[in-house]
């Protein structure tokens, strides 16, 4: 009776808490098939508290955590979390008393709980980057293998320093030929980017680069590309001096621009008034200052024809390894589409499980082959296109220089070119009839 008159002068609110938390702590909703039986321990599971459970038992009774199932006394659970029917964290789910260890094991998140992710990204992480280690460890002992040849441009082409020089003058005299002396290109460098006339023939295929080709750092927010304005080589800001100087002397009414390399022999004493800086790699720098301190008007000069002698010497060594290379492939070829391929046609007239399976792995070897096949004509045809490069390139050398050579001169190097170019349609006219073979293969897959 007392107590009954002291639960009603309790208020509304007071009440609808009190049943809120005994509705918790009974945890009503929630399976108890992972709870452990209470006689399996004698004390609190509470590392802090480890109290004895003692009698009578409403003065230290134990109780079950709803999220894990261990022991408790009821003052180690004062937490709670929403769990659905199977203990789970759900933030739909019912409120439920949990022990310390269940409440704070992981970061709270809308009502119910997230897994720390980190350790097993890690590990992830690391099995990643080991199969990539692995994967371009195989592709560049197999590139190297298959073929040698070179994969930079300026192994391939000689750049031509003069040509290139010529290319900025006269860009140079157009861009300003519209302007008074007296204004600067800082004036009109605002309103363009890069010009064309700064471009050179490998711009675009450098451009794709993202590392720098002198000091390999890789190109990014923090080091931004730039280009050798001579040869278009890239490289980061470090390594790509502003040395290479455009301008037109003061007091001069000639208008014919001029270049020299700055903080050199030849090089003008005092900034002119109409002048430019441009970005230049090592090797062109070295180079230009190297003909600056002969003769710093050495771009005036008409440029001598090239030595188609050295030229050929140059590229024989090329040719010949070009050559190897494409009939070790045309061996290949040649023996993996001379490979005899079963054909048993009772296993294709079988319907049979057997003769199913059969028939499958022989397609299976078919599509092998096939993938082979397609590799080897892809890395001769990189090969033939490297090889009339380089041909039309001696041919375009000997029509400057034709007229000075000897008859004997001119009979050899006609016969050399001949044979280059006899056994580019020889290999193009094998190429066709191993493609020819390679559709047959095609037709008996089909």
């Amino acid at each position: 009776m007392f107590r009954k008159k002291k639960m009603a002068k309790k208020t509304e609110p007071d009440l609808v808490d009190e049943q809120t938390d005994e509705e918790a702590f009974k945890g009503e909703g929630a399976t108890t098939s992972h709870y452990v039986p209470k006689t399996a321990r004698d004390k609190c599971q509470n590392r802090e508290c480890g109290q004895l459970f003692s009698r009578p038992h409403h003065l230290r009774r134990p109780h079950h955590c709803r999220r894990c199932g261990e022991i408790f006394c009821r003052p180690c659970l004062q937490y709670t979390r929403r769990l659905n029917a199977m203990a789970q964290p759900d933030p739909d789910g019912v409120p439920c008393k949990v022990c310390l260890t269940c409440f704070e094991d992981r970061v709270l998140y809308l009502g119910c709980t997230q897994r720390s992710q980190t350790d097993l990204f890690r590990l992830l992480r690391k099995q990643c980057k080991d199969e990539m280690t692995d994967i371009v460890y195989e592709y560049e002992i197999t590139t190297r293998n298959a073929s040698e040849q070179p994969r930079f441009w300026k192994d391939q082409f000689k750049i031509d320093t003069t040509q290139e020089c010529l290319r900025l003058l006269r860009g140079f005299k157009t861009t300003m030929s519209g302007y008074d002396t007296l204004n600067t290109v800082k004036e009109i460098k605002g309103k363009m980017n890069v010009p064309t006339w700064q471009k050179s023939m490998f711009w675009a295929l450098e451009s794709q680069t993202t590392r720098c080709r002198q000091c390999d750092s890789k190109l990014g927010r923090i080091k931004k590309m730039r280009n050798c304005r001579v040869c278009g080589l890239t490289l980061c800001r470090i390594c790509s001096q502003k040395d290479l100087l455009l301008y037109f002397e003061d007091g001069q009414t000639d208008n014919i621009p001029h270049l020299a390399i700055i903080r050199y022999e030849g090089c003008p004493e005092k900034e002119p008034k109409v002048s430019v800086l441009l970005r230049c790699c090592d090797d062109c720098k070295k180079e230009i200052v190297r003909r600056q301190i002969a003769d710093n008007k050495w771009y005036l000069q008409k440029p001598k024809p090239p030595d188609l002698q050295s030229e050929m010497i140059r590229m024989d060594d090329r040719f010949r390894q070009l050559i190897n290379d494409i009939k070790e492939e045309i061996e290949k070829l040649q023996s993996i589409i001379n490979e005899p391929v079963e054909d048993n046609e009772d296993v294709f007239g079988d319907d049979s499980i057997d003769g199913v399976v059969e028939f499958e792995s022989n397609m299976t070897v078919l599509q092998i082959k096939q993938s082979e096949i397609d590799n080897i004509k892809e890395n001769v045809n990189k090969s033939l296109q490297t090889f009339f490069n380089m041909y039309t390139e001696l041919k375009n050398i000997l029509k400057t220089t034709r007229k000075t050579l000897s008859q004997k001169q001119l009979v050899f190097v006609m016969n050399y070119f001949i044979a280059k170019k006899d056994f580019y349609i020889e290999v193009k006219e094998k190429l066709g009839k191993l493609t020819l073979v390679n559709s047959m293969c095609d037709d008996h897959m089909s």
